[in-house]
């Protein structure tokens, strides 16, 4: 079976998270990704967790529950695969091996009202089960239980099923990836069938433009819906690496030039409020778009091997995820933005929901989907951060402290990935192995933002050149205890965001306004306990400040601050790094108040964008981040003395300001 990807997925074994890596992910295992029960429904109730697979009547005909679950068991299996942990493997896979135990006669696997629903306008129902598939391919992954395939198998192929419509689609990831294990051709065929019958019908109901293949290759701004885009999005590159097919390549590569041409905020990931907006300080994204966007990058890193995509993928890991999120990983938003100095109960800024509880961070913030993809976010992280190239060695595409290991020519080899980044610039690769010596190939990424990366082999310089947005292969004899050393300095930059908006970046991190913050328990929240409450989060110190950026050597005014580095770094007070530079106060720049509010919310049939047509006048007391002012409305409202002020990563800042107003002096 020929395979045309770049590079190949490692085993979710061969790979041990360390350092704060390791300990974020156990921050999972102890907060929402161990104990989403405490989120309340549908996380609570066993009648729609996979575990009860009967027809319970008209209350549990909702594929959205099932999607719900399943996201949250995928990123269970996958933390408990990584963290080698008994607990949430019990958790994870007990409802797993469920599922795989009651199929139908036919090989159905699943609730049997999804197996009934094949006319239109079916465009969900079999969505959660490309959900649902992803955790049992990586239970699979864990385990090597062979007999899993043979049930995926018989689902597909026993009991036939039209997938070509909505995100139904997806499932061709789940053909794609069997076909990869089994080699059964009938699996690559129904993938291929199924894109083609998608094309042919373009049916899409929900998005302004039609999901098609044709839609995605056009040049103009997708406004689309944000999860249902990168689901489909991505199918391309799925497609392409059992086919060879260009044609699904350059359709997702073209989707994803989409996002990144309208829609990226400086946190690294895509607006999407619902639906996908531009690229302002007060445009948002949803949690649940922050895994799928990292999920649809990985997938054509590996179809493609660009470094670029590696790039994306930590710059949404460093920023968006641990922002969106408590610190604790009890808690998080279900719309997250790049300026928000207040999220509460009654803050929310966007279009949907205006005035209610959206960016407040809560275990079950509005909507059920985000608290259950969020789980699936670092632990897919950690997994992709080794890869196999088709070469002999092993590939380090995302960076990290880890371990990871393989075998060359018969001979079992560890590395050991010793790094504080991306908060420090050097990456330290030791090299363990049985044998005196071997030769193979380390192949780095080398970041687009690192101009002057260099590489040291037991202390000595490299001739690689390595070229920023590239992969360098260090290849060489190995011998045990050799030691690779990758050096990636970080230098500061200066990026333009519309309404005259200033962004400061440094390496992969953005960074923000260190705000103090005020964490208030709200106890009217029913979807949160004791242990995992819900919080209105509010700025506790001054907010309102334009940077100083002269015209001239504007970095300048930049000093770095390395801090101690401790076990969970994307804290407010455990920042492992600062920036320091110049502001001045802007008088009038402050919150805005409402007393009467239009909340649009999502009619469950939503065909369009415009739809957001549920609308209630609501009258209260309503505060919302605001728009920046212009350049010269912050020339007139700066005040006359010059402060300093402290920027943090922009993962360490709940409440943040990252896309600045500016003055020259």
């Amino acid at each position: 079976m020929k395979s045309y990807q770049v590079f190949r997925e490692t085993a979710l074994t061969n790979i041990k998270p360390l350092g704060w890596l390791e300990a974020y992910l156990w921050l999972q295992r102890d907060g929402l990704t161990g104990h989403l029960e405490n989120a309340g429904f549908p996380f609570d109730d066993p009648a729609v967790s996979w575990t009860e697979l009967r027809d319970l009547g008209r209350d549990f005909h909702f594929w959205g529950y099932y999607e719900q679950n399943a996201y949250w068991i995928d990123g269970m299996i996958r933390c408990a695969g990584l963290l080698r942990d008994p607990f949430l493997m019990e958790k994870a896979g007990s409802i797993i091996r469920h599922v795989l135990s009651y199929a139908d006669e036919d090989g159905y696997l699943g609730p049997r009202f999804i197996k009934k629903t094949c006319t239109y306008p079916d465009l969900y129902t079999r969505w959660s089960h490309a959900i649902f598939f992803r955790a049992v391919a990586a239970y699979y992954e864990i385990t090597g239980e062979e007999e899993v395939l043979r049930a995926l198998e018989r689902h597909y192929l026993e009991s036939p099923y039209d997938h070509s419509t909505g995100r139904n689609v997806c499932n061709i990831e789940s053909l794609v990836w069997l076909y990869e294990k089994t080699g059964n051709r009938k699996l690559k065929q129904l993938a291929e069938d199924t894109w083609a019958e998608m094309e042919r019908k373009a049916i899409f109901p929900d998005e302004s433009k039609e999901l098609t293949p044709r839609y995605l290759l056009r040049e103009d701004f997708a406004d689309c819906h944000g999860v249902s885009f990168r689901e489909v999005g991505k199918l391309g590159a799925v497609l392409y690496r059992i086919t060879g097919k260009e044609y699904y390549l350059e359709v997702s590569k073209s989707a994803l030039r989409k996002l990144e041409r309208y829609s990226m905020l400086i946190d690294g990931v895509p607006s999407s409020a619902e639906f996908m907006h531009g690229k302002s300080g007060l445009d948002s994204h949803e949690t649940c778009v922050i895994t799928d966007f990292m999920w649809m990058a990985g997938c054509l890193l590996i179809a493609t091997g660009d470094a670029a995509y590696g790039d994306m993928i930590e710059k949404a890991a460093f920023n968006a995820l641990p922002g969106a999120v408590g610190g604790d990983f009890k808690s998080l938003q279900y719309f997250s933005s790049p300026n928000q100095v207040i999220a509460s109960a009654h803050s929310n800024h966007n279009l949907l929901g205006q005035g209610l509880g959206e960016m407040a961070y809560r275990p079950n913030p509005a909507t059920e989907c985000c608290p259950g993809n969020v789980n699936r976010a670092m632990p897919n992280y950690a997994a992709r951060m080794w890869m196999e190239p088709q070469e002999e060695g092993i590939a380090a595409v995302l960076y990290g402290p880890s371990e990871v290991s393989f075998v060359c020519m018969g001979v079992p080899v560890k590395v050991t990935e010793d790094t504080e980044y991306p908060f420090r610039e050097t990456v330290r690769f030791e090299i363990h192995m049985g044998r005196e010596a071997i030769s193979f190939g380390l192949k780095l990424r080398i970041p687009g933002w690192c101009k002057t990366a260099y590489i040291l082999v037991n202390g000595e310089t490299q001739k690689e050149k390595c070229h920023p947005g590239s992969f360098v292969t260090v290849k060489r004899e190995y011998r045990d205890g050799d030691v690779v050393e990758l050096h990636l300095p970080m230098e500061i930059r200066i990026t333009d965001w519309p309404e005259d908006g200033a962004g400061i970046e440094r390496g992969p991190l953005a960074y923000a306004l260190q705000i103090k913050e005020d964490w208030r328990i709200d106890s009217t929240d029913r979807r949160s306990t004791s242990a995992f409450p819900a919080y209105d989060v509010y700025s506790d110190g001054p907010w309102n400040y334009a940077l100083i950026l002269p015209d001239k050597a504007p970095e300048s005014l930049f000093e770095t601050e390395e801090c101690a580095m401790g076990a969970h770094p994307f804290t407010w007070e455990g920042a492992p790094v600062k920036i320091h530079t110049k502001a001045r106060r802007l008088q009038g720049w402050k919150l805005r108040h409402e007393t009467e509010v239009t909340e649009n919310h999502i009619p469950f049939a939503l065909v369009t964008p415009e739809q957001l047509s549920t609308q209630v006048k609501v009258k209260g007391d309503f505060y919302f981040t605001p728009a920046l002012p212009s350049k010269k409305e912050a020339k007139r409202m700066a005040a006359e003395e010059i402060e300093d002020v402290v920027l943090v990563p922009y993962g360490c800042a709940r409440m943040r300001i990252s896309v600045f107003p500016h003055v020259d002096k």
